[in-house]
């Protein structure tokens, strides 16, 4: 006998062997005992969940000559024959090729047959949703008074793409996603039976890499006992068979970065990449760590998902000492976008490398997490004031705007008070007589400050404070600016954000000269210009004529 795959050989015939679908299969063989049977099912889930598995086991029950316990005998003539492949009143029709007019015309034509043997012929579509909707409307006639000896059954990965006209005629089961404890115990009894023993490491593996899917699980086990040695399938054999690192590699590679050594975390990326191992798949497997990490730091008992793996479970214990939930969303968040955009690039290594340098500090990402969620609250803050929302006394020169109570409020309000000490009290400044070009030209560049901050540092609260200064005067030495619209209730924002460390170099640069920045509230009295003596004469004396 030709060799067969995992799959095929342990396919289920009887609904107790139905891996994880207990909730499916106990109805199913109720309404067998009960002889309810209805015209049409529609089983959806995920690939390698066991829906066509279940409904040519449903089929071969509905017409056994003596179910026990719902579930088809397998010693009767119709079972026999069933297995033999001798009967022809289970058809299977795959809806990806068949999925035309045509062909559901054929099948309209064929359900008036009778069954040559059972007591029902049963049509099992699979991917149903590949069918037109030609075809969904051609059978939804047929479908709801179908003959009383016929049964469909669609399984589908896909169910919201069929008519709603179709789901409302169909029972419909929804196959879940296998454990990984479920996948783990079939594999065990599958490789037993092979006369085959898997260390339970290699079995979870298998499972953390199937996506709860049986099928995946046993195609993987059908690639790792290939290379396996006398009848032992270890964890090295799954990974080696999966393209994975060594997992003791990727727990020194991620403890590093945890530690913050990033010569470390260089080192072991490229002891990792050495070997052989896919970019993408030590991204994956870094994803994976942290998001093991992030469970054994917040689940009591993680065993039941993470498994018993030695190695991995001392690794999260010692990473897991002080480690806040925001930096294992951070990194989780950076490398699955690394991952995403390093499919784009020739080099993705260097993208990967890139990511890992700027997890490697703790503090500048705590840092900006914590700067993100100010600047969040405070820009709803600031839609707020607009719409009225909230309001703010007029009578300060410089309102604040009414805040949350936080350690993070109390440091903003803090900061503009050693700004403000800095900046000539507002009585001492005298401003210069305006100049229209020298006034257009430093308004040009405060535009252009407020787009570059924009777009370089992402900054759209200090961006929009820009916007809102407008020049008052320029004297070549010194730009004198005055907040309008919102910006005049968040100067306080503009001290402690830096904006005049920020604004002073990009107008040195547009402007082409060192100049000094100065914060006005627009009523000041200005500079009267120095008059002739003469001139001043002439005001005082009238134009006299002179005496010889």
């Amino acid at each position: 006998m030709s060799y067969q795959v995992l799959y095929r050989r342990f396919r289920p015939t009887k609904f107790s062997e139905v891996a994880g679908q207990d909730h499916i299969t106990a109805i199913l063989k109720n309404q067998i005992i009960t002889k309810k049977i209805s015209h049409a099912y529609l089983f959806s889930g995920s690939r390698g969940t066991g829906k066509t598995s279940t409904a040519k086991i449903f089929a071969r029950a509905v017409n056994c000559f003596d179910p026990q316990d719902g579930e088809p005998c397998g010693i009767c003539e119709y079972c026999t024959k069933i297995k033999d492949n001798a009967m022809s009143d289970i058809i299977e029709i795959d809806a990806a090729s068949n999925r035309g007019i045509d062909e559901i015309r054929d099948l309209k034509d064929k359900v008036n047959y009778l069954p040559s043997l059972g007591k029902y012929r049963v049509y099992i579509i699979d991917e149903v949703h590949m069918l037109t909707t030609e075809a969904f409307n051609a059978l939804l006639k047929t479908l709801e008074e179908p003959p009383e000896h016929i049964i469909f059954i669609f399984a589908t990965t896909e169910p919201q793409k069929i008519l709603p006209t179709i789901l409302s005629r169909c029972q419909r089961f929804d196959f879940a996603r296998l454990s990984q404890q479920i996948i783990v115990s079939t594999l065990q009894y599958a490789l037993n039976e092979l006369g085959i023993s898997p260390d339970e490491d290699a079995l979870y593996l298998i499972a953390a890499n199937s996506d709860g899917a049986m099928r995946d699980a046993f195609s993987f086990a059908d690639k790792a006992i290939n290379i396996a040695k006398e009848n032992m399938l270890t964890l090295r054999d799954v990974q080696d068979a999966l393209g994975l690192a060594d997992g003791a590699d990727v727990y020194r590679l991620a403890e590093a970065l945890v530690q913050e050594d990033i010569a470390a975390v260089f080192d072991h990326l490229n002891q990792i990449m050495s070997k052989g191992t896919d970019v993408g798949q030590i991204t994956n497997q870094l994803i994976e760590y942290f998001r093991s990490l992030m469970i054994y730091c917040n689940t009591p008992n993680p065993t039941p998902i993470l498994g018993t793996n030695g190695p991995l479970i001392q690794s999260l214990e010692q990473c897991g000492k002080n480690i806040p939930a925001d930096l294992l969303v951070s990194y989780i968040t950076v490398l699955s976008k690394t991952k995403t955009d390093a499919r784009f690039l020739p080099h993705p290594r260097y993208l990967l490398e890139t990511a890992l340098m700027s997890l490697s500090d703790r503090n500048q990402i705590m840092d900006r997490i914590s700067l993100n969620a100010r600047v969040d609250r405070l820009e709803r803050q600031i839609e707020q004031l607009k719409t009225g929302a909230i309001t703010v006394k007029s009578s300060q020169p410089s309102a604040k705007i009414p805040m949350e109570k936080s350690e993070t409020t109390q440091n903003i309000s803090a900061k503009p008070k050693a700004a403000a000490e800095k900046t000539p009290a507002a009585k001492d400044i005298e401003i210069p007589q305006p100049n229209k070009d020298l006034i257009a030209k430093a308004q040009a560049a405060i535009e252009f400050a407020a787009k570059f901050i924009h777009n370089r540092d992402r900054d759209i609260l200090l961006a929009d404070i820009f916007r809102g200064l407008k020049v008052e005067a320029f004297d070549g030495t010194t730009v004198y600016l005055y907040p309008t619209g919102t910006a005049v209730h968040m100067m306080d924002i503009y001290h402690s954000k830096g904006g005049e460390a920020k604004l002073t170099p990009i107008l040195h640069d547009q402007l082409g000269m060192p100049v000094a920045i100065v914060i006005t509230d627009h009523t000041h009295k200005r500079k009267e210009p120095k008059k002739d003596p003469i001139e001043k004469a002439k005001e005082i004396f009238g134009n006299l004529e002179e005496l010889d």
